[in-house]
């Protein structure tokens, strides 16, 4: 099973990209993980590549996502290969996003919604 879960914010604002067969959207997600360690507080923030390929979803990260956003997601890691510009292979590791929630800010004061990409937005 490839399936990872996550919470953090939006690290800027979202990359929406139109092709012929549809669209998507990519962003940055960061996570923290927080400790102690001899009495003093520790942390490390990790940085995910977040893809979003159903069209219902793009629509939603396109009007409600910004830069700050807090949200939770689901997806699975993907990671592809590519050619830079000297021709070495190149890999990048990526989150494929299924689900989104909204876990703070406007979203929240609102009301807590679950976006699974079936919402016709």
């Amino acid at each position: 099973m490839n399936k990872v879960i996550l919470s953090g914010f939006v690290g800027g604002t979202p990359a929406i990209k139109e092709f012929d067969n549809g669209k998507i959207a990519t962003f940055s997600l960061a996570t923290s993980k927080k400790w102690k360690k001899d009495g003093e507080l520790k942390e490390k923030t990790t940085w995910h590549n977040i893809v979003v390929r159903r069209e219902a979803l793009v629509n939603i990260v396109n009007m409600y996502i910004g830069k700050g956003s807090q949200i939770g997601l689901v997806g699975e890691i993907d990671t592809r290969e590519y050619k830079d510009n000297s021709g070495n292979t190149r890999y990048v590791t990526e989150i494929i996003a299924d689900e989104l929630e909204f876990l703070g800010g406007k979203e929240k004061e609102q009301k807590q919604e679950k976006a699974t990409g079936d919402i016709p937005f």
